[in-house]
């Protein structure tokens, strides 16, 4: 998996050499075992992430949808579902084409640059391995399937079903999320009672 660095090349972010290397820079020397980081704590107790919640909610309004529709709406949901099935496919193929090329076109870049010091030859490679990396990883991702309409047409009650799995999952992460806030929250306030406080 690539890391936060090259996920900037594949994304377009960074498409300096100079840009990638002072932040292939930082990645490099946080390696390293003496430098000082400096850690800011907060001692705030933490809330529920809302992601889980959104997600819950969304699902069950799918679920309500989908179960209002009328027979005659099927067709219309079937060819709405290929075309954004379609569509979704296709911008994920010209994406990682894309992120393919971004990628080859810094390796290329980075190949042609010759460092003013051996230290920064030793960066050279790491820089070299991490785009090295990412390109490999990326071969070996499956590219899904190509929407068909046979699919679109069975569409609609998987989506159903899917939507109700949906809603079973967020609402259990609902609750590990609230479960694991509480203890946190817990343990920091024991942790800030320790010291008298």
């Amino acid at each position: 998996m690539p890391l936060g660095h090259t996920a900037k090349v594949r994304s377009g972010e960074i498409t300096d050499l100079r840009d990638y290397a002072l932040l292939s820079l930082r990645v490099w020397r946080s390696a390293e075992p003496d430098v000082e980081i400096d850690y800011e704590v907060v001692a705030a107790e933490q809330q529920p992430n809302p992601y889980y919640s959104r997600k819950l909610e969304e699902a069950r309004s799918r679920v309500a949808s989908l179960k209002a529709m009328k027979a005659e709406e099927a067709p219309l949901h079937a060819r709405e579902a290929h075309a954004k099935g379609h569509s979704a496919w296709s911008e994920w193929t010209r994406e990682k084409k894309a992120r393919r090329a971004r990628t080859q076109g810094m390796l290329k870049k980075l190949k042609s640059w010759n460092p003013p010091s051996p230290d920064l030859a030793e960066l050279k490679h790491f820089m070299r391995e991490e785009l090295e990396t990412a390109l490999a990883h990326e071969a070996l991702e499956a590219d899904p399937p190509k929407p068909s309409r046979a699919a679109a047409r069975k569409h609609l009650a998987e989506a159903l079903e899917q939507a109700e799995r949906d809603v079973a999952y967020y609402a259990h992460k609902v609750e590990e999320e609230e479960s694991r806030v509480a203890r946190d929250n817990e343990h920091l306030r024991a942790l800030i009672a320790s010291f008298g406080k």
